[in-house]
């Protein structure tokens, strides 16, 4: 059984507490369902983190997700509230789409359990580098106190 040899590569004695203890006939797992993404916004409707989108929780990432995604709408209502609305805000899904699709990938190939003890690391690693990788982006942005300043010096 797939479960007996990872617990024993990581723990002997932990194996061997197991194996002496009772074990149910089948081990049952949650492979988890493939994380999609709704569209987040409509005519008087805009949604963040994951209201709009169904992702495997491991990641614990869905307050930094609304946070971002709330940050990312209010830049996309602020841009095109004086005409072009629709347009920020298909600009806000696409961005939240390429912030999100890396992260959706990892999560989705370690909440699938089709991985061993050789490729978990990589997994592990690439889910890390989503993460970088927005925390780069967002720490790019504009500040609001640097877009107030531009505004002021024309």
């Amino acid at each position: 059984m797939a479960f007996a040899s990872v617990l024993s590569e990581v723990s002997a004695e932990l194996a061997a507490r197991v194996r002496d203890g009772f074990v149910l006939p089948r081990l049952r797992s949650f492979p988890g369902l493939p994380g999609y993404q709704r569209q987040p916004w409509g005519e008087g409707w805009a949604l963040v983190g994951d209201a709009s989108y169904h992702r495997d929780p491991l990641s614990a990432r869905g307050i930094s997700d609304a946070l971002r995604d709330a940050e990312l709408l209010a830049r996309a209502i602020i841009e095109g509230i004086d005409g072009g609305l629709e347009h920020s805000l298909e600009t806000y899904r696409v961005l939240r789409n390429r912030l999100s699709d890396h992260m959706f990938s990892a999560t989705d190939a370690i909440a699938s359990y089709e991985w061993n003890l050789d490729t978990i690391p990589v997994l592990v690693r690439s889910l890390a580098a989503a993460q970088a990788d927005e925390m780069t982006f967002l720490s790019e942005l504009e500040t609001t106190s640097q877009a107030l300043a531009s505004v002021d010096s024309r």
